[in-house]
């Protein structure tokens, strides 16, 4: 799958660009996103990043509609640069944070290294403030009609996702492949999305919940045992 030009790119680290190019980067999510089989469902991407997860998704598990929502606004541009170099550019790449909150600019503080970025301000100083627009997750949810939520960070979004209605919602995956302390407690977000009506279908370094009443119509992804 093609990438840009890490020239056009001075955000990412030389340790991060190494894993792009091997193969490393996202290398667990994607695995089990091998054989997904999303034909005709609206997938929403929290977390999109760089857009290689978001690329993939919509150039080979038949999605009818991508959303890729990131919080860092220096993204965007590469995000729709990848997915135009990938025949998707139909994906909608979006900048924005979701909460249940929407309507305010939340603060985001930016690091040279983007997966040191976050929302929440860090022991490491930030050289500026970025104010990024709030959506609300319900509202996309039930607007975009969306089947299947891929996360890509799942610390930061396991309380979104806890406390949103996921009704219309037949499947979550979440990349649980981060450091421990990145991530939450899998029992933690078992219970949660139990209580949701979700069957964890797969576990290790990326879980995969389905929703129960329609876990016979829904293609598993592969488990990773099989990985």
């Amino acid at each position: 799958m093609p990438i840009d030009d890490p020239a056009c790119a001075d955000f990412v680290a030389p340790e991060m660009r190494s894993e792009i190019d091997s193969g490393s980067y996202s290398a667990d999510l994607i695995a089990h996103l091998a054989d997904a089989d999303f034909s005709g469902e609206r997938v929403l991407v929290i977390g999109a990043g760089l857009g290689i997860v978001s690329s993939h998704i919509a150039a080979n598990c038949g999605a009818e509609r991508v959303l890729a929502v990131e919080a860092d606004p220096r993204l965007i541009g590469y995000m729709n640069r990848l997915h135009r170099l990938n025949g998707v550019g139909w994906v909608e790449a979006v900048n924005a944070i979701l909460t249940h909150d929407a309507g305010k600019r939340v603060p985001f503080y930016p690091q040279s290294d983007i997966r040191d970025s976050s929302i929440l301000p860090s022991e490491r100083p930030s050289s500026q403030v970025m104010l990024v627009p709030s959506m609300d997750l319900n509202l996309i949810l039930a607007e975009e009609r969306i089947d299947t939520i891929v996360c890509e960070i799942p610390g930061a979004s396991m309380r979104l996702l806890a406390e949103a209605d996921l009704s219309n919602v037949r499947r979550i995956v979440l990349d649980c492949s981060a450091p421990a302390d990145e991530c939450p407690d899998h029992v933690e977000v078992f219970i949660e999305m139990t209580k949701h009506g979700f069957d964890l279908g797969s576990e290790g370094g990326v879980m995969v919940f389905e929703r129960t009443e329609t876990a016979s119509t829904v293609t598993p992804l592969k488990s990773a045992a099989a990985g």
